[in-house]
């Protein structure tokens, strides 16, 4: 039996669900003795999602510094999640250490982490996705050094890993003398998803709307579903347009803006499934998507489902079976494709092909045996 320790450095809301599914999967290996170092700041806590059998036998915690300049240094230097890994892995004899969510604070600590096992590390962007024009010099910094820091990652792993066809072929072609390994993204519908029957207050009034859902970035286009909801009255006099997720608003706002409710706070798992259920369509106009598993929220909540057509989406939504695609960064055809939706298409049968979909490519155990061949 391999044993794996599984680092979980960062906590964004977008990252914990995706490790926290491939750890609570791999645990259910016969093959794989998992253990896990995760690292959460109050609330936001890894253990709201592994699952408890897990938390019981094999996790372990590291509190982020509540002082921000200790929490500054950790991120330019995090020896003390580097002394954590060491003691469990002396202690345990572990075979493999996968870096799951980036990890860049432990770029200049890699190669010491490979004298004492296989380094695995998942890649999420190869190529940085866009970002607002204006960042403030913080910002600037923190991206560019994010972005050195999952270089120099990749640079000294062993084996790399991604959930995207594309990034695959692009990984194996930058880096040929390297292990490159591929398994699909995990569900990221988890057991508060599912059992949580909580309403979102800000919709409590709000009858028919358009979603989207998750954190507001600009490589994810909502300004393009934003003007394309505001061009077209069919839209904004039927429907409201909700844009859940933190983040802001990474866009100037018009000011013919009408119906648009923007809640821009954590959404809850308990708070999920009415959220996606409620809404007419959901969608997902990214300009630029590596891998990402929100339209798996939309196939097991049977939400009709827009997305652009970007290689990622189009290599996991069957267009016009399990959700409409559209011309990435043409607001006119979102704006078509989203009528048509909404108006001229069998969402009922939709819905089905969705489940159906799930159920063949999402199942628990395909995705473990997937993991299990990364260790190879």
């Amino acid at each position: 039996m391999k044993r794996i320790l599984y680092i979980c450095s960062e906590y964004s809301l977008g990252m914990m669900p995706f490790a926290a599914n491939i750890v609570n999967i791999a645990s259910e290996s016969k093959e794989l003795d998992v253990y896990v170092l995760t690292v959460s700041k109050g609330e936001v806590s890894y253990k709201n999602y592994i699952k408890d059998t897990l938390i019981k036998r094999h996790v372990d915690f590291v509190g982020s510094p509540a002082n921000g300049i200790a929490r500054l240094m950790e991120k330019l230097y995090d020896y003390r999640l580097f002394r954590a890994i060491k003691k469990i892995v002396d202690e345990e004899h572990i075979d493999y250490i996968h870096l799951l969510t980036a990890d860049y604070t432990l770029n200049q600590l890699i190669p010491r982490l490979r004298k004492k096992a296989v380094v695995v590390y998942t890649v999420h962007d190869l190529i940085s996705h866009e970002t607002a024009k204006k960042r403030s010099f913080k910002g600037f910094f923190f991206d560019r050094y994010i972005h050195w820091g999952v270089k120099r990652n990749i640079h000294h792993a062993d084996i790399l890993v991604t959930c995207s066809k594309e990034q695959l072929h692009a990984l194996e072609q930058a880096y040929p003398s390297k292990k490159v390994r591929f398994h699909r993204f995990p569900t990221l519908i988890t057991n508060g998803i599912t059992g949580g029957n909580a309403l979102c207050p800000e919709l409590s009034a709000v009858n028919k709307y358009i979603l989207f859902f998750g954190y507001v970035d600009v490589y994810k286009g909502v300004e393009l579903l934003y003007d394309a909801f505001l061009d077209h009255a069919l839209f904004h006099t039927g429907y409201s347009l909700v844009i859940a997720g933190k983040g802001g608003w990474c866009f100037e706002r018009r000011k013919d803006e009408k119906n648009v409710i923007r809640i821009d706070r954590y959404i809850a798992d308990a708070e999920i499934k009415s959220l996606f259920k409620n809404a007419a369509c959901v969608v997902y106009p990214y300009i630029s998507a590596t891998q990402s598993g929100v339209f798996t929220l939309a196939y097991k909540l049977g939400t009709p489902l827009l997305a652009s057509d970007t290689p990622y989406f189009r290599d996991n939504i069957k267009d016009r079976v399990t959700g409409f695609l559209f011309k990435s960064r043409d607001k006119d055809d979102l704006a078509n494709k989203m009528q048509e939706l909404l108006f001229d298409t069998d969402t009922a049968q939709m819905k089905k092909n969705q489940a159906t979909f799930y159920d063949e490519h999402y199942s628990a155990f395909r995705v473990m045996k997937e993991i299990e061949q990364l260790y190879t």
